[in-house]
C-alpha cells in the first residue's frame, strides 16, 4: 500500500470518532473539567471558570478510579497470576508459571506503567474508553504510553477484540527528525527544522495506523523477521498534502489496550456518566440557583427612594448622606430575597446519591469496610446485593486487558527475562509456524487476585460453604460419612484459597503434596508396624508367662 491508501484507512479510522466528541466534551465539562484542554488540544486551562460542573461526580470519578486502582491491578501485589491455560491442566509447569507472573510483576513495577495506566483508567472511567500504548525498549524492559481520548479512533474483528487503532498526535520539527530522520519527512518539516526560530515551537501533525497484516509472517519479533512482515502493521505518516509514509514497520502482537467500561452495540465504551445524565445536570443547575441565593443574602436586592440625595455607600462602615424628612421612612430596604435553601440542599443530596450509584460508589464503600468493623458474613451479604454492578466492567477489563497482556508478556519473553531454556518452559503458549522454527507467543492463562475478583468470587465461595455445611449436618443426623465420598476436600481446599488471595507459595504444588501424603503414609505403616510389633511382643510374653 502506499501512502494515500494507508492515508485513506487511517482518515477512516479515526473520523469516526466524531460522533462522540460532542458527548465527551459535555462529560468532561460536567465531570473533570481540566480534561476539557485535552479533548481541545489546548497546552493552558482555557480560563473558564463559571460553574458548570459537578463536584460530586467529580470525587465519584475518582473514588471509581482509585478502586481500579486499589482492588483490581494494585501495585506492589500479586493481582493476576499466569497458569496453564489447557483443558487438561498439568501441575508439571507450577513453579515455572508462578516465576513468570512474578518477573512480569516485577517488569511493571519497574516501567511507567502503573501511572499510566492510572490515566488510562481516568479515561475509560469518564469517557467510557481508555487506551495505552506498550513499547519493548531497546535497553531491556517495558515503556507505555497514555493515549488521551479524542485523539485516536478504534475498529473491532469480528470477535469483539480492539485490532486496529490510529492515532492522530504532534511532533515539533526538532522531535520528528529526532524520530526518523531528516530524509524521510515533508519538505516543510525539513525548512521549520532549518530554521532555529522555528525548530524547537512549530508543530506538525502525524498519524499512527497500527492494524492486521494479510500475508503476515509467523516468527519470534526478534531478528528473523522483517518488521514490514510481522502481523501487525504499523505506518506513520505525515497528516498533509499527499499524507507520505515516514516509517514502515510492525509488531508481533497488537501494541495497544483499548479498554471500555462497559460494551454496547458499538466499538466505544458505555460510560458510568451515562446512567445520570439527567441528575448531572440537574445538580449544576440547582447549584446555581443556590448561588444566586447566596449572593441575595449576602448582597440583596434594595429598595431606594427616588428623591434620594446623593449615592448610597454600600462599603463597610460607609456614610450615606440624606434628607432629614425621608429619613426612618424610606431608607433602602430589602426585598425579593425569600427562598428555601433547605429544600434546594436536600433535593442536590437526592440527586447526587443517584450520581454516587451509577459510579459505584456505594459497592466500593462496601468493600473498603472489609477490614474494618464488618464481620466476614456481614460483608458476603452485604457484596452480594452490590457485585451484581460491579462485575460487567470488571468483566470487561479482563476481557480487554488479556489482549494487551500478551503483548507484555511476549515482549518480556523475547526479552530472555523468564531465564528458562526451551526444554524446562511450557509449551502451552507456543504457536509454531510450519517450518517448525518460527513461532508466536500467546498469553499463559491468567487468574486476577485484586479485591474486586474476590467479591464476585464470593458468591461461589458462599456456596461450596453452605454445600459443605449441609452435607456436614446430613452426615452428623444420619451417621453415615458416605456422604463426604462426593467431595474431593483438595479441590474444595485449592478453590478457597484461589477465591482469598491468599498468597500462592503457601499451597503446595503437585508433587509437594505427593511428597507429604507419601511421608504421612510411610509414617502411619511404620506406626502400624511398631504397633503390631508391640502387641506381638506383649502375646509372646504372656505365653511365657503361663508356661513359668
Amino acid at each position: 500500500m502506499d501512502g494515500l491508501e494507508y492515508g485513506r484507512l487511517a482518515r477512516a479510522v479515526i473520523d469516526q470518532k466524531d460522533d462522540l466528541m460532542n458527548e465527551w466534551e459535555w462529560l468532561s465539562k460536567r465531570i473533570l473539567p481540566r480534561s476539557r484542554d485535552v479533548l481541545r488540544q489546548l497546552k493552558t486551562p482555557a480560563g473558564d471558570f463559571k460553574r458548570e460542573n459537578c463536584a460530586k461526580a467529580c470525587e465519584a470519578l475518582h473514588t471509581l478510579v482509585g478502586a481500579f486502582i486499589t482492588h483490581v491491578t494494585p501495585s506492589g501485589q500479586k493481582w493476576f497470576e499466569f497458569e496453564d491455560k489447557s483443558v487438561k491442566k498439568s501441575n508439571t509447569y507450577e513453579n515455572w508459571y508462578r516465576h513468570a507472573t512474578d518477573v512480569t510483576l516485577d517488569a511493571l513495577a519497574a516501567s511507567n506503567f502503573y501511572p499510566t495506566l492510572q490515566e488510562t483508567h481516568m479515561d475509560r472511567c469518564l469517557f467510557g474508553t481508555g487506551c495505552m500504548l506498550c513499547e519493548g525498549k531497546k535497553s531491556g524492559g517495558l515503556s507505555f504510553k497514555h493515549i488521551p481520548i479524542g485523539s485516536y479512533g478504534i475498529a473491532e474483528d469480528k470477535e469483539g477484540n480492539v485490532d486496529t487503532v490510529c492515532r492522530s498526535f504532534k511532533y515539533t520539527a526538532h522531535q520528528a527528525v529526532q524520530a526518523w530522520g531528516l530524509q524521510r519527512l515533508p519538505t516543510e518539516v525539513r525548512e521549520a527544522f532549518s530554521k532555529p526560530e522555528r525548530r524547537f515551537t512549530e508543530e506538525f501533525e502525524f498519524l499512527h495506523l497500527v492494524m492486521p497484516r494479510k500475508g503476515y509472517t509467523l516468527g519470534n519479533g526478534v531478528a528473523d523477521v522483517d518488521a514490514r512482515k510481522m502481523r501487525f502493521a504499523s505506518v506513520y505518516l505525515y497528516h498533509g498534502g499527499s499524507m507520505p509514509v515516514v516509517e514502515e514497520g510492525g509488531y508481533p502482537e497488537f501494541p495497544y489496550l483499548v479498554s471500555r467500561f462497559l460494551k454496547w452495540d458499538n466499538v466505544w465504551g458505555y460510560p458510568a456518566a451515562r446512567k445520570c445524565l439527567d441528575e448531572l445536570e440537574a445538580v449544576v443547575r440547582m447549584y446555581r440557583h443556590l448561588d444566586k441565593l447566596g449572593e441575595l443574602a449576602v448582597f440583596p436586592r434594595l429598595f431606594i427612594d427616588a428623591e434620594q440625595d446623593g449615592d448610597i455607600d454600600y462599603r463597610s462602615g460607609g456614610v450615606t448622606v440624606i434628607d432629614r424628612n425621608i429619613a426612618g421612612t424610606n431608607l433602602p430596604r430589602e426585598w425579593g430575597v425569600g427562598g428555601s435553601l433547605d429544600w434546594g440542599l436536600e433535593h442536590i443530596r437526592e440527586l447526587e446519591e443517584k450520581i454516587e450509584s451509577a459510579f459505584f460508589v456505594p459497592f466500593l464503600r462496601v468493600i473498603s469496610g472489609v477490614d474494618r468493623q464488618m464481620t466476614a458474613t456481614e460483608v458476603v451479604a452485604r457484596q452480594k446485593e452490590q457485585v451484581i454492578g460491579i462485575s460487567a466492567t470488571f468483566s470487561q477489563f479482563v476481557y480487554d486487558f488479556n489482549v494487551f497482556l500478551e503483548r507484555i508478556f511476549a515482549e518480556l519473553f523475547r526479552q530472555g527475562v523468564f531465564n528458562t531454556s526451551a526444554a524446562t518452559q511450557p509449551k502451552d503458549f507456543i504457536v509454531n509456524a510450519p517450518d517448525g522454527i518460527d513461532y508466536s507467543v500467546t498469553v499463559p492463562g491468567v487468574s486476577y487476585k485484586g479485591v474486586i475478583s474476590q467479591s464476585i468470587e464470593m458468591a461461589q465461595r458462599q456456596s461450596m460453604d453452605f454445600a459443605m455445611q449441609t452435607a456436614a449436618q446430613y452426615i452428623q443426623f444420619t451417621g453415615d460419612p458416605s456422604a463426604m465420598d462426593c467431595i474431593d476436600i483438595s479441590k474444595a481446599i485449592k478453590f478457597l484459597f484461589k477465591v482469598s488471595a491468599a498468597p500462592s507459595e503457601v499451597y503446595r504444588n503437585t508433587e509437594e503434596i505427593e511428597q507429604v501424603r507419601t511421608e504421612r503414609q510411610q509414617a502411619q505403616q511404620q506406626q502400624l508396624a511398631l504397633m503390631a510389633s508391640q502387641a506381638a511382643n506383649q502375646q509372646s510374653q504372656a505365653v511365657r508367662n503361663v508356661s513359668e
